[in-house]
């Protein structure tokens, strides 16, 4: 059995372009406008799981539960349109819970050994709601907000993994894993890990 906790900080930078083309009386307005901002991560999370040895075979169940929150600061956009915007500050939070399951195999070889693995992992969100931003046109004296929505997220999907790790004379361990985000409506993910674990 094992659990593990994990929490982490991120300071993040944005840069946004959003291209104006706009016909109002037959006058239009084409143009770019840019923005930057920065914002904060924070993260906190446990998982935990238990191992059943079945011989080469090890296999075994994870649940987890994250919380995430991501703040995005206000920022003004320029350029030469006359349709620039102020947009407010943004936070977004986020709890969702995993369940899934592990399996993998030793391999020995004249060189090592080799562990292919594969996991799957059902994934359900709690807090994400489709959110309102403010903004306002930066020219407009009387500055009037407007709202738009973001998209609504989706509250279940999978996530997909597989992977091979190597054991190696001198407790060398390089691996590989590819993991697959699926079933979300509007959004793909593949990562790729390439790693290798040096013991000390």
């Amino acid at each position: 059995m094992f659990v593990d906790v994990a929490a982490g900080y991120t300071r993040k930078d944005y840069s946004f372009d959003r291209r104006v083309n706009v016909t109002v009386n037959a006058l239009n307005v084409n143009g770019a406008t840019s923005g930057d901002t920065d914002g904060n991560g924070f993260r906190v999370g446990v998982n935990t799981g238990y191992d059943f040895l079945l011989g080469r075979f090890t296999v075994g169940p994870r649940i987890g539960i994250t919380y995430r929150e991501t703040t995005i600061d206000g920022y003004r956009e320029s350029g030469h349109t006359g349709l620039e915007l102020i947009y407010d500050n943004q936070n977004i939070q986020s709890l969702i819970t995993t369940a899934g399951l592990f399996g993998s195999v030793a391999v020995s070889t004249g060189f090592g050994v080799i562990v292919p693995q594969a996991t799957a992992e059902y994934v359900h969100e709690f807090l994400d709601d489709q959110r309102s931003v403010g903004f306002r046109l930066a020219k407009d004296l009387g500055q009037r907000r407007f709202l738009y929505q973001t998209d609504p997220p989706d509250r279940d999907y999978v996530n997909l993994g597989v992977g091979v790790s190597m054991v190696l004379p001198n407790g060398l361990q390089p691996f590989l894993n590819f993991r697959e985000l699926v079933a979300y409506r509007d959004r793909s993910s593949h990562t790729v890990t390439v790693g290798l674990r040096i013991p000390f």
